[in-house]
């Protein structure tokens, strides 16, 4: 059976960081980045100005939504957004409870108004209701003291691709994201089940450890 090995540099992971598991490709790890910023400082963005995104430009359609699932804290976790350059439709963060995820926050734009409900993200209702039409409710109770909010915005991100195209090859990092799968074998199988659907003629991915002798 012929072995195939995989570029862990590009599925590099840390066990307190976000796992984005649907963006992989170069636009798409570059909106990984971009996301990251909605997140952790929308917040800081002029009040009366627009989110900075295009939708593509054969879209018909100015709304975009993106949803991503992530390991946090023990935990599984989804995010979801859904947003025109003008405002936020929706933003919601949920965690996986037992069978199903079961929401931690859900912030709607629905007739004219924004709806927040709230389920254990311990941001004061007053202040939720303020938050504004181009800014992250997470990036908003960040600037209220929410710890939950503040472990968020904190997550590293790591990427061998940038705007520019692909990084050169960081062999701490490999080393590092080869680790994480190799003690989360839940991660490995859903790294495992990605490559299979872009490469027909992959069967798994195996992590060994070897030792190695450095004379002198």
């Amino acid at each position: 059976m012929t072995k195939k090995y995989v570029d862990l540099d590009m599925l590099h992971h840390y066990k307190d960081s976000a796992t984005f598991s649907h963006f992989w490709t170069k636009p798409q790890s570059i909106f990984a980045c971009w996301r990251h910023w909605f997140i952790s400082s929308s917040f800081q963005a002029a009040p009366d100005g627009g989110i900075p995104f295009k939708t593509h430009f054969f879209s018909e359609d100015q709304t975009s939504s993106v949803e991503v699932e992530f390991a946090l804290v023990g935990g599984l976790w989804r995010y979801a957004l859904e947003l025109t350059p003008e405002r936020i439709l929706h933003e919601s963060l949920r965690r996986k409870t037992s069978r199903y995820f079961s929401y931690v926050f859900e912030h709607d734009w629905h007739s004219g108004a924004y709806a927040v409900k709230q389920q254990g993200f311990s941001m004061a209702s007053s202040e939720a209701k303020k938050v504004r039409r181009n800014a992250s409710l997470i990036s908003t109770a960040v600037q209220y003291g929410v710890p939950l909010a503040g472990i968020m915005v904190n997550l590293p991100i790591f990427s061998n691709v940038f705007q520019a195209g692909r990084k050169h090859l960081d062999f701490h990092r490999i080393v590092k994201a080869t680790d994480v799968f190799r003690e989360e074998d839940p991660l490995r199988e859903q790294v495992v089940s990605l490559l299979q659907e872009w490469d027909f003629g992959l069967s798994d991915v195996v992590i060994e450890e070897v030792s190695v002798y450095e004379p002198g």
